[in-house]
């Protein structure tokens, strides 16, 4: 679904409120204090002096974009604290699904980064960070509860485009086992509603199981920190099981127990 560009300020409405108050800050001393030191000039000088109301209007600007951004966090995080249910998940609009799904990540310990509807999103709804590692995730709030593997294919050449290896699919309904299938070998942790509910009663109740989804979905490589994916052990006492492989391979050769 395409979505309207925004404007930076709006922009900083969907970034953390200390955001905006640097750029506000920054803005207002760049030509404050150092345009004048800069600019020693009659001329030059006369134009540092001319554009300082533009300045006062700038920070005042970033300043209120910091206060929504307080405030829609605000509201989020009690938006969040209601959902129990899947359900009550399903019933939401897609852009409240999106920055529900963010703040259940914000809360497991991710740097979220909104796509915050500025254009066509490329399928790419949140960006996360975490220990140096990042992760694209795509949201799907779909009435049809069963996904095949299309959307996950298309989400797979989205993250090889941006040049991300590892990423979550989160939707509100179930997976078929084909699409469970190419999630597994693209390196794509599925996240379905069940997954999510889950997922969601465990941040509420504070006490989040170390094996659910999100948490083992996609470990950091022991050896170079890089992302890892399921691989099928050819040979060996564990011929025919599973194992977690560093994507690296064959440059890093770490590995992990599934």
């Amino acid at each position: 679904m395409a979505r309207r560009r925004e404007s930076f300020l709006q922009t900083l409405v969907f970034l953390p409120w200390w955001v905006g108050v640097l750029f506000g800050i920054g803005g207002y001393a760049a030509v404050t204090l150092l345009l004048p030191i800069l600019w020693r000039d009659q001329i030059l000088s006369a134009v540092a002096q001319g554009i300082r109301p533009v300045a006062t209007f700038w920070l005042v600007m970033c300043l209120l974009a910091a206060a929504g951004s307080a405030i829609r966090s605000f509201f989020i995080r009690r938006k969040f604290d209601q959902q129990t249910r899947i359900d009550e998940i399903r019933k939401l609009s897609w852009q409240q699904f999106e920055i529900m799904v963010g703040e259940a990540f914000r809360r497991l310990g991710y740097r979220v980064i909104e796509n915050g509807g500025g254009g066509a999103d490329g399928g790419i709804d949140l960006v996360l960070d975490r220990e140096g590692q990042r992760f694209l995730v795509q949201c799907k709030q779909w009435k049809v509860l069963k996904i095949g593997v299309k959307p996950i294919r298309e989400f797979a050449g989205v993250m090889s485009a941006k040049g991300v290896r590892d990423g979550f699919f989160v939707t509100s309904g179930t997976d078929t086992t084909e699409a469970r299938a190419f999630a597994e070998e693209a390196g794509i942790a599925l996240v379905d509603g069940d997954s999510l509910e889950r997922m969601v009663r465990e941040i509420h109740a504070g006490a989040l199981n170390p094996n659910t989804e999100v948490n083992k979905a996609v470990p950091a490589c022991p050896e170079c920190g890089g992302g890892m994916i399921k691989r099928l052990a050819r040979r060996g006492a564990t011929a025919g099981g599973s194992f977690w492989g560093c994507r690296g391979f064959p440059e890093c050769r770490g590995t992990r127990g599934a």
